[in-house]
């Protein structure tokens, strides 16, 4: 509910749109990013979990690299998917497969936390769907800032 304030009633003089002016004027609460990561170490997936709900305020699901079922993923249809993981290997190709296979999620953005980023990499990450790789390691105090960076959220 936005309620009727002196600003609300200066907006109406001005020339900006209302969308706009809620953003400005901070009345609109934008819901927080939902991220899903998939990492098969545990203590690193709990870190990166801590910092970006923390930090970003991002509502944070994670699993398993390997994990047999996308039913979660299907399920909170995350705004991005972040694996951490070191391709290539074929053992952690596969959770990239099975997002192939669920239409329903193909098109949210996969972002690569790893340890190899080279130029033959970029490559095949980009051949394989991932719209970003952040090296590790890396500063979890700024992760959120790189996630949003590297996939042009403001």
């Amino acid at each position: 509910m936005i309620a009727i304030t002196e600003r609300s009633v200066e907006r109406e003089k001005s020339n900006v749109t209302f969308a706009e002016f809620l953003v400005k004027e901070e009345n609109l609460c934008l819901k927080p990013k939902l991220i899903m990561i998939f990492s098969n170490t545990k203590d690193l997936r709990r870190i990166i979990q801590l910092s970006l709900e923390e930090i970003a305020g991002w509502q944070v699901f994670v699993a398993d690299l390997d994990a047999q079922d996308l039913t979660l993923v299907t399920v909170i249809k995350p705004d991005v998917i972040l694996l951490d993981t070191n391709l290539p290997n074929s053992d952690e190709l596969r959770i990239l497969q099975k997002i192939q296979d669920y239409p329903e999620i193909q098109n949210i953005p996969l972002v690569l936390l790893t340890e190899r980023i080279f130029t033959s990499d970029r490559r095949f990450y980009n051949s394989l769907g991932i719209v970003a790789a952040i090296a590790k390691p890396c500063d979890m105090v700024t992760l959120a800032t790189l996630i949003s960076q590297r996939l042009k959220w403001d």
